[in-house]
């Protein structure tokens, strides 16, 4: 009987598959990378589209701040140099008158009349009324806005012996 020997290795052909199909990735993968449609190619048209965008949005931002500056500067100019004092026939006046009401008076002397004159037109008035103890003023403040007239309030105070902010006649 003849023995064959056992070679143990790779085969010249094994060795020439091999470097094909690494010649053949290799290849594939040079096109992929550095074509006009690859990777690179890819990277630099993106980097022109951001440095175009950039260069746009500056532009825009350029322009919204010279849109900025002119409508400051219109409202400046149409801006009067001084304020006007508002003439005697848009001033108003407001006027509070504190008194007791019917069959609740007391001894302690309260204030006559609370006065706010020359008010123009969209004046905000709030006034809190004096604090009497024993008493409760209705209404406690009085508020508003000047209109087109002039304001009269009358505040009354009531007996509130409990002190709780509500007239007795009312408990």
């Amino acid at each position: 009987m003849i023995k064959l020997k056992k070679y143990k290795g790779i085969t010249l052909i094994a060795l020439v598959v091999t470097i094909v199909v690494l010649l053949i990735l290799a290849g594939i993968t040079i096109s992929l990378v550095f074509s006009d449609d690859g990777i690179i190619g890819k990277a630099r048209e993106s980097a022109e589209r951001t440095d175009e965008s950039f260069v746009d949005e500056q532009e825009r931002l350029n322009g919204l701040y010279d849109d900025m500056n002119e409508i400051i500067e219109n409202v400046q100019n149409s801006m009067p140099s001084e304020p006007e004092e508002p003439s005697e026939d848009e001033t108003y006046d407001v006027t509070i008158t504190y008194s007791y009401a019917q069959g609740q008076e007391g001894t302690l002397v309260l204030p006559n009349t609370y006065k706010a004159t020359n008010l123009p037109t969209g004046y905000s008035y709030y006034v809190t009324s004096p604090t009497i103890e024993g008493y409760v003023a209705v209404p406690l403040t009085v508020r508003g806005k000047i209109e087109d007239s002039d304001v009269n309030v009358s505040v009354l105070y009531y007996i509130d012996s409990n002190e709780n902010g509500v007239p007795d006649s009312q408990e």
